[in-house]
């Protein structure tokens, strides 16, 4: 079975992870939706972490709470906001744990990344991936992360989901929004919204006594 290429429409064999002509990132059309995770024979050694290359497609569209991932080669970067966490996996049909993030538009099947496999976490030390107890391990510029630990990032970081290669690309120095805030904020916007139904009822009293005055001086 052949797979087809969403972008150039060129064939692939079956399998593939990238379209041969153009690269862009291909769904294993082969895999049945219900399996849950390849396992790699890693044996514990790191992924080589690539060459270092400029990625600029994400310049001039970061926000304080944007993070641009890159996947594998792919030149587009995934924009995501996050204000908390964000988890990163693959979506697997009628399961009832979904990532925040599905990658399987990038090959995560065949590279081995579960179903929620790690997460991206904003503290008051900075971005953190958080390894959440996946099969074939979360890598950070070839450090293995141990089960449910977690280290810090650096925005241009390479990390790595079992096989799939991540770049990272964001902003420094944002503090995450505490629930504290969250909840200000809510409280704020409830005060803004009563004030305005206020102003709303008086304009239509005022209204009101202007149309008796005027009806009695008649």
């Amino acid at each position: 079975m052949l797979s087809t290429c969403p972008k150039c429409g060129c064939p692939n064999i079956a399998g593939s992870s990238v379209c041969a002509e153009c690269s862009e990132p291909l769904i294993d059309q082969t895999q049945p939706s219900s399996l849950i995770r390849a396992t790699l024979p890693t044996d514990g050694q790191p992924p080589a972490n690539f060459p270092i290359v400029q990625r600029v497609a994400h310049v001039g569209k970061l926000g304080p709470n944007t993070i641009a991932l890159y996947a594998n080669q792919v030149d587009e970067p995934i924009m995501i906001e996050v204000r908390q966490e964000i988890t990163l996996g693959r979506r697997v049909a009628n399961s009832g744990i979904q990532p925040g993030l599905d990658l399987s538009a990038y090959g995560a099947y065949e590279r081995g990344v579960s179903r929620v496999h790690a997460c991206i976490r904003r503290t008051e030390a900075g971005l953190m991936v958080v390894d959440e107890g996946s099969s074939n391990g979360t890598w950070v510029n070839g450090t293995l992360l141990a089960p449910h630990s977690s280290r810090v990032l650096t925005s241009g970081d390479q990390f790595w989901l079992a096989r799939l290669r991540l770049e990272a690309y964001f902003l420094a120095n944002v503090q995450p929004v505490g629930q504290d805030e969250v909840k200000n904020r809510s409280s704020d916007l409830s005060r803004r919204a009563n004030f305005s139904e206020w102003i709303k009822n008086r304009s239509e009293l005022d209204g009101h006594d202007s149309a008796l005055n005027s009806a009695g001086r008649e």
